[in-house]
Parts: structure tokens; C-alpha cells; sequence
């Protein structure tokens, strides 16, 4: 919750037809997130700049995927196809396309936030 009492913002088309744009408002996502819980929704994914421990809900097969701008965070997760533990993403490409396995998956990011990409 924010100075003003405010807990979340939901945002809707922030991403335009311009990938200029796209790009700019992800990383804004990152570093406004530690003020206030920020959720931007595309035409696909909900996406969300997380750090700590965190479960979501989820359907088996659901698309998921990690990427960390910075490259300094450690991953843990748990109910996904490909689980990480305590682990780094390395290459930006590893954290793509990961599958749910259940109807929910847990997270926990040591270091600066990532930005998880849910399918809708």
C-alpha cells in the first residue's frame, strides 16, 4: 500500500503498437514496484513486477514466463514444468514459456524484482 492508502493499480493499454513504448512501461512496472502493487494487462498476459515469495493461481498448461532485466536475481519455484531453485536465469531466454503444472505455482525472487508474464 502506498503513502495515500492506495494498494494496487490495475493498467490497461499501456503498451500500445509501439515496442518503443512497450519496453519503456515494462521497466517502469519494475521501478515504481516497490512502491505500490502494480498489475499491467496486455491482450495475452497479466504482467507484474515481483520480488519475495509469491503464489498465484493457475491453470495446468497455463503459459508462464520469467524475465529479469538485470540479471542479479535468484529464482525459486515450485508447480511449474521447468523449476528453478535458488538459481540465476542467465541467458534472458531461459525464463521463457514455462508451463503451469497444477492450479497454482509459487515463486520466490531473492534480489530485484523480475517481471512474470501469466497467460490470461
Amino acid at each position: 500500500m502506498n503513502s495515500r492508502g492506495i494498494p494496487s493499480l490495475h493498467l490497461l493499454g499501456i503498451f500500445g503498437k509501439r515496442e518503443d513504448h512497450a519496453l519503456a512501461n515494462h521497466l517502469l512496472l519494475i521501478r515504481y514496484s516497490h512502491r505500490i502493487r502494480l498489475q499491467a494487462y496486455s491482450h495475452r498476459f497479466l504482467i507484474e513486477p515481483l520480488s519475495g515469495s509469491h503464489r498465484r493461481h493457475s491453470r495446468p498448461g497455463q503459459l508462464i514466463s520469467c524475465l529479469d532485466p538485470e540479471g542479479k536475481a535468484l529464482l525459486t519455484t515450485r508447480g511449474l514444468e521447468y523449476e528453478l531453485k535458488g538459481e540465476s536465469l542467465g541467458s534472458p531466454s531461459r525464463g521463457v514459456s514455462n508451463r503451469a503444472r497444477e492450479t497454482s505455482f509459487q515463486i520466490t525472487v531473492d534480489g530485484p524484482p523480475i517481471l512474470l508474464f501469466q497467460e490470461l
